[in-house]
């Protein structure tokens, strides 16, 4: 199986520069992007489902702001938004899909140099994330985890 993981910066701005040819020649299982700055309704029905593929966003409260995207050709089995915690599932960080054998957890983490406030905001993300995953493994899940 091919995973590719990809902080794109704007998922808009990408498409104007050539992003489903650079899929069709990527060709993974699964793309995995970051930093999408879109909600599904602001961008081309291309870019949510180009030929021969399916999409999940996460996207933020905040128009413009962090979000996370996987495509797959094969439908998983469940997708989650978020970890249960809603100030961190609000702003879109976590596309978690269930796949045969494994989960995917496709994350953008927080970036905490804007301020203390963030920063406390990235260490208590951290912490309260590594808890989660910490009980997914303990539960016997097998997990892949890509991001930014």
């Amino acid at each position: 199986m091919r995973i590719i993981t990809w902080n794109v910066n704007g998922v808009r701005a990408i498409a104007k520069k050539g992003f489903l040819d650079v899929l069709s020649k990527m060709n993974p299982d699964l793309l995995c992007v970051q930093e999408t700055k879109a909600h599904p309704d602001q961008v081309e029905h291309e870019l949510i489902s180009p030929p021969g593929w399916q999409s999940v966003w996460s996207n933020s409260y905040r128009p413009g702001y962090s979000g996370t995207l996987t495509y797959f050709k094969i439908p998983p089995q469940s997708i989650e938004h978020g970890i249960g915690i809603k100030k961190f599932d609000c702003e879109g960080r976590f596309v978690i899909t269930e796949h045969k054998g494994f989960w995917l957890y496709n994350v953008y983490f927080p970036n905490g140099g804007s301020g203390d406030e963030r920063h406390r905001f990235k260490q208590e993300f951290l912490a309260r994330f590594k808890e989660h995953l910490e009980e997914q493994l303990r539960a016997g899940h097998q997990i892949i985890l890509v991001g930014d």
